[in-house]
């Protein structure tokens, strides 16, 4: 966020997977993890509309935390005006993408405004649970899981370059584990 986002739902980082049941309860928390001082995290959750939002802030850049803070409060402020549930599948995708223009579109503004936020950027994971299906998109290398009792999957795929490359057949998972690259978007 906060770079152009490109136009196709692919480079988003769509993803649509039947679910077998919706959640009782949504939860959420952050955590400024082993590396960083300051945490970058911001998140929102939607009950009544089955959303969840979560971006991260680029670490080494700056602002990362303001990115990441307008890049959920736009989103937020763009559903709690939407009755998702009334929106048929191909809606429900063009609103999602067309809310992450707008918060795109929002950080790019506010980074350009001042020389202190020249170049902030966050990464982005977007759910939305229907009865039948679990609606994800993700920009940069934050990612969305789908868990059961048996197993974890990712459902989303990166938007990095060791990812890119490991999609080329040039590099393997491991390799891009341990790459000096793995971070870069």
């Amino acid at each position: 966020m906060g770079r152009a986002v490109q136009q196709n739902k692919r480079t988003m980082g769509f993803f649509k997977k039947k679910k077998d049941e919706t959640p009782r309860n949504m939860y959420g928390m952050t955590d400024v993890g082993k590396r960083r001082s300051g945490n970058e995290d911001a998140f929102e959750l939607l009950p009544d509309k089955q959303l969840c939002i979560v971006s991260d802030g680029m670490g080494g850049h700056n602002a990362g935390e303001v990115a990441s803070s307008i890049t959920v409060e736009t989103l937020a402020d763009t559903f709690k005006g939407i009755d998702m549930a009334s929106l048929s599948e191909e809606d429900i995708e063009q609103t999602m993408l067309n809310a992450v223009r707008a918060a795109n579109t929002a950080v790019y503004e506010k980074g350009m405004s001042s020389s202190d936020l020249a170049g902030m950027g966050c990464t982005l994971v977007m759910t939305y649970l229907t009865k039948e299906f679990l609606y994800a998109c993700n920009v940069g290398d934050s990612r969305v899981y789908v868990m059961d009792k048996e197993r974890i999957e990712t459902v989303t795929t990166d938007h990095s370059v060791v990812m890119e490359l490991v999609q080329q057949g040039e590099m393997t998972l491991e390799e891009a584990r341990h790459s000096q690259l793995k971070n870069q978007l």
